[in-house]
């Protein structure tokens, strides 16, 4: 018979991933965040900056299975009449910061496996901040305060409310990033930036907005009709050509024709 070579080594990857976050953490601050709770509807959202707008295409589960389109959803007319305004939160999280100089010294000593493995932790660690913000708002707010959730409920999502993103199925548009880093003033608060593409940098980021409501759910846009897009063009103040570019996948028309 062949002979056979040792058994295979094993590698503790929870140790590994457990000493890359003792470095990360050692080596370089790597968390920021900035968020707000701020007054508006849940079409406009109107900031301390008049200029600072948000459009939401947003809606209820159970409007869209009744067949209602989002920009059909109004606040109930009592609560306008009256004056009042309902509140929606903004966030920008970041696990990056110098991240790059890590990876960068990894792999400069050849080591491409930590480099890429700060990487995946980096992204892991984002979205954690993310959540982890999102329960402290809800205690900021006010209704999370006697919530009770363990950590597999958390995971499953059984909290109030909803954290929607930008360039996701609920709100495929990646050009509300841009008046979410005016609102909140991410770029001076906390060195993150969004690229000509809107794309944030660093990397290991993750940014959207907060609505409380308890029967907020996510949803996906699906596909719009010229009708919305010329309604969104004009509130957005963009060009149809414009909007048609960034919410290409969900038209329901070819904007050749």
């Amino acid at each position: 018979m062949p002979d056979h070579g040792g058994s295979a080594r094993i590698i503790d990857g929870a140790a590994i991933a457990a000493g890359i976050r003792r470095r990360v953490a050692r080596q370089t601050e790597i968390l920021a965040a900035r968020h707000g709770i701020v007054p508006g509807l849940t079409v406009v959202l109107v900031g301390n900056n008049p200029a600072s707008e948000i459009y939401v295409r947003t809606k209820l589960k159970h409007a869209a299975e009744a067949g209602i389109r989002s920009r059909d959803i109004r606040l109930p007319a009592d609560i306008t009449q009256a004056g009042l305004l309902d509140h929606i939160g903004a966030f920008a999280v970041t696990s990056g910061i110098g991240l790059k100089e890590l990876c960068d010294g990894f792999k400069a000593k050849n080591d491409d496996y930590n480099a890429i493995m700060a990487e995946a932790i980096a992204d892991r660690l984002a979205e954690a901040f993310a959540e982890c913000l999102h329960k402290r708002v809800r205690c900021e707010w006010g209704y999370g305060c006697a919530e009770g959730l363990s950590n597999a409920d958390l995971i499953q999502e059984k909290y109030r409310g909803i954290r929607p993103a930008a360039g996701y199925p609920a709100c495929p548009d990646h050009t509300e990033k841009g008046p979410l880093w005016r609102l909140l003033d991410v770029k001076a608060r906390t060195g993150m930036l969004i690229t000509e593409s809107f794309a944030m940098w660093p990397g290991s980021s993750v940014s959207g907005l907060y609505f409380a409501h308890p029967q907020s759910r996510y949803f996906s846009l699906g596909k719009i009709d010229r009708d919305q897009v010329a309604d969104y063009s004009e509130r957005k103040k963009m060009s149809v050509k414009e909007i048609e570019r960034w919410l290409g996948q969900n038209l329901n028309y070819d904007p050749a024709e």
